[in-house]
């Protein structure tokens, strides 16, 4: 099976053109993040159905004849594989760090691992992390794209459309097996569908979660590359509604709706038993204000239990005592 680069790229300049045209007036609500949200619905629509009748058939059959202990290998390579666009797009945008950290991964883990099929690297500290060719470009000014969705690819943006070219051709090791075009093709293709079989069992929480799958995952995509972004070159997207705290996970802002805003600040003294509450100066209209709760101080200290309660003994005289001490109390 061979691929014309040329016919690809002719391909799909067209009928993003066609798709452009046509969805031109399209009514929808404007979105600064999504201009082209006509188009981008009808490349959704194209893909589901691509996924539904293709894709999806394809993973569940992977995964019914392909054993978890299989495809865990088989995700650990192809991750290994993408330590080397990692690796370079760390170098391109001056992480000297965390480029060190992605070289070290892969050469770890293609010989001691066995060419990426088992994860050393991890158990090492050498924690894996992404990076790629988009995030470069918003390192040197891009950092604000509209959104796109590509055919078959998925969500997607023109600044990290047009960074697969480099990525791939470039920074990644896909290009560079000449003379082996089928065995790379096939690898591609299997790389595709283990990671749809990876998505399986997950798939269900984006249509549960939502009224509109479109725009949730449209905004998860455009959350998670600013997220990315803020974190390895510090320059804010200007995303709208997004935390500029660059360690904070996309989806983290969902949190918030089931945070109890009642609850009252720990005092300085946790031991304080008998802190009365102060009266809410700030009531509704309408609403009497609640009065000034003291705590009770006639409340008897019930006392203690006889000394043959507190402890038993074969001793007679505390035999007695404890006897004597009960008699008084029954009295």
């Amino acid at each position: 099976m061979k691929f014309s680069k040329k016919a690809l790229c002719a391909t799909t300049l067209c009928s993003t053109a066609a798709l452009l045209v046509a969805c031109s007036s399209t009514p929808y609500a404007p979105d600064p993040e999504d201009p082209l949200q006509g188009m981008n619905r009808v490349t959704y629509s194209f893909n589901q159905k691509l996924d539904k009748y293709a894709l999806k058939p394809a993973a569940q059959a992977y995964t019914f004849v392909t054993p978890q202990v299989a495809r865990d290998r088989i995700t650990n390579f192809f991750s290994n594989i993408g330590e080397v666009p990692t690796f370079a797009n760390d170098t391109l945008q001056g992480n000297l760090k965390l480029s060190g950290i992605a070289l070290s991964r892969f050469v770890v883990n293609s010989t001691i691992g066995l060419l990426g099929l088992f994860d050393p690297a991890s158990s090492m500290g050498l924690t894996k992390h992404y990076n790629d060719f988009g995030i470069t470009l918003a390192q040197y000014g891009i950092t604000t794209s509209p959104y796109l969705v590509l055919p078959v690819l998925g969500p997607s943006s023109i600044r990290d459309a047009l960074a697969l070219w480099p990525n791939y051709n470039y920074l990644s090791l896909w290009d560079y097996v000449h003379g082996y075009n089928t065995v790379r093709n096939e690898l591609f293709i299997l790389d595709i569908v283990n990671l749809r079989a990876s998505l399986l069992s997950s798939e269900d929480i984006v249509r549960l979660a939502s009224l509109d799958e479109y725009a949730f995952i449209r905004n998860a995509y455009l959350q998670k590359r600013a997220s990315l972004i803020k974190r390895y070159t510090g320059r804010d997207t200007g995303l709208k509604g997004k935390s500029n705290n660059a360690n904070e996970d996309p989806l983290d802002g969902m949190d918030d709706l089931t945070t109890d805003t009642d609850t009252p600040p720990a005092t300085a003294n946790n031991d304080d038993k008998n802190e009365v509450p102060k009266k809410n100066d700030a009531a509704l209209p309408g609403v009497e204000p609640v009065a000034d709760i003291k705590p009770k101080t006639d409340v008897a200290t019930p006392p203690p239990p006889p000394i043959a309660f507190r402890l038993y003994s074969n001793d007679p005289v505390k035999q007695s005592l404890a006897q004597n001490e009960l008699t008084e109390m029954e009295a």
